[in-house]
């Protein structure tokens, strides 16, 4: 089961590996996520992707965070939503897994439970 921690970690690592940026600090930032990122909606099922012969567990679906805390956060996690576009999420991007496609809710589109 995908988790914000996992998603927006791992990406934020790529995105610094990829500017060449080694000054992030992680342990501040898994706190930021774990406190201020939420699963709002999914909508997921089990898939399988195979790959020579091995059968690599994967999911296929959608998948909505709320996203509180101040402005400065809020605009760090929607530019790693963007970047995800580009360079996918999880293992193997590189072989097609990891495929996403972003929507990004104006703050005025989302009520008071965080939903869209």
């Amino acid at each position: 089961m995908p988790s914000a921690k996992l998603v927006f970690a791992g990406l934020a690592r790529r995105y610094d590996s990829t500017c060449e940026i080694h000054d992030t600090i992680y342990d501040t930032l898994l706190e930021e996520i774990e406190q201020r990122i939420q699963i709002s909606r999914y909508q997921l099922r089990s898939a399988a992707f195979h790959l020579e012969g091995v059968r690599i567990p994967s999911f296929l679906g959608s998948i909505s965070f709320h996203i509180s805390g101040n402005p400065t956060f809020a605009s760090f996690i929607n530019m790693l939503t963007e970047y995800a576009v580009y360079a996918g999420v999880g293992i193997k991007t590189a072989l097609g897994m990891g495929m996403v496609t972003t929507t990004i809710a104006p703050p005025e589109a989302v009520n008071t439970q965080g939903r869209k």
